[in-house]
């Protein structure tokens, strides 16, 4: 009765870890949290909502440095480990000592039976490349292994989101899932939407979609980004051939060596991009500087040529021809010196 109740007490998590290691990053990456100042510790509030239950989330970011466990009385941890159902452990990859005064922790962590989420975030802080890291990570491993925690490694600025290989999910995003997996003791049923809700939201996507189609026509430059799956075809320009309802993306063709190459990609990938219609002689001349400036004449006939003849074409085929030399003339100009 208590879990189905729409009034519930958070559920409290402690996110232990020295200064600057990323407490705060970490939870704020978080979807639908909210961070405030508490006393004597900072907290993020977070709400989760999933098709099984909606549950909320006191997140309680505690200072190794400024919080130090060996001189806290046991009142005082009883107090903080009482109803305490998760564990977040941060440290920042390249400093040993950050993790080593998680480590202090350890009898805490043995007596905090309750704790059910248990994770220990190694945080990649800085670019910098350490040797050290990797035998620091042998360790951490094993201290995880031991007290039952999930080691999760966040990269630089949190950027790998997911693994395209085995389609885990990495970083932040990887701590959601863990948290919205648990089974928490202070839940609530499913917050069901009403019919007339579930209307307007379908009406509201159609929408949506409807908008996308009229973003770019037949003939439109672009250029593709914020490809996670495919992520090489990111920076490449393409013509747009057309608009693909039932998959709700553009086919975009671009040119790979020299190759015609067409790509399904949503609105939301794709930036409008402008050709020049004139380009400077002396542009032209730095950019086929060495040698090439035959090949350009060449193409510059094979346009000439193309315009003479666009009268005996339809215009599907004059169209075709003319998207035809400007990824001739994009690619030359990518591939010049």
């Amino acid at each position: 009765q208590e879990g189905r109740t729409r009034r519930m007490d958070a559920n409290r998590v402690l996110v232990v870890g020295g200064s600057k290691v990323g407490k705060t990053f970490v939870s704020k990456a978080l979807p639908q949290s909210a961070f405030k100042n508490g006393s004597p510790y900072r907290e993020v509030d977070l709400k989760l909502h999933t098709k099984y239950y909606s549950a909320d989330v006191q997140m309680k970011l505690i200072n190794t440095e400024t919080t130090k466990i060996d001189k806290m009385s046991k009142a005082e941890l009883k107090e903080l480990g009482n109803g305490c159902q998760g564990l977040i452990f941060v440290y920042d990859s390249k400093r040993e000592s950050t993790f080593k005064a998680l480590k202090e922790w350890t009898s805490f962590v043995e007596e905090t039976e309750s704790a059910h989420v248990r994770l220990l975030v190694s945080n990649s802080v800085s670019q910098e490349e350490d040797k050290k890291e990797e035998k620091l990570r042998e360790q951490a491993l094993d201290w995880a292994i031991d007290y039952n925690f999930e080691l999760v490694d966040i990269s630089y600025n949190d950027v790998k989101k997911e693994c395209l290989d085995t389609r885990e999910k990495l970083g932040s995003s990887r701590v959601f899932e863990a948290l919205c997996c648990s089974l928490w003791q202070n839940r609530a049923s499913p917050v069901e939407k009403k019919p007339s809700e579930v209307v307007k939201e379908k009406v509201k996507e159609s929408k949506e979609l409807e908008d996308d189609s009229k973003k770019y026509k037949v003939g439109d430059s672009v250029e593709i980004f914020g490809l996670k799956s495919k992520p090489h075809y990111n920076g490449k320009s393409g013509l747009v051939q057309g608009y693909i309802e039932k998959k709700n993306r553009f086919s975009i063709r671009i040119n790979i060596d020299n190759k015609p190459v067409l790509l399904n990609i949503k609105a939301q990938n794709l930036k409008a991009k402008e050709m020049k219609k004139e380009v400077a002689v002396e542009e032209i001349d730095s950019k086929f500087d060495g040698g090439s400036i035959e090949d350009l004449e060449k193409l510059m006939a094979e346009m000439r040529r193309t315009r003479d003849t666009a009268g005996n074409v339809s215009d599907a085929e004059r169209r075709k021809r003319a998207e035809d030399m400007i990824l001739k003339f994009a690619s030359m100009m990518e591939d010049s010196p």
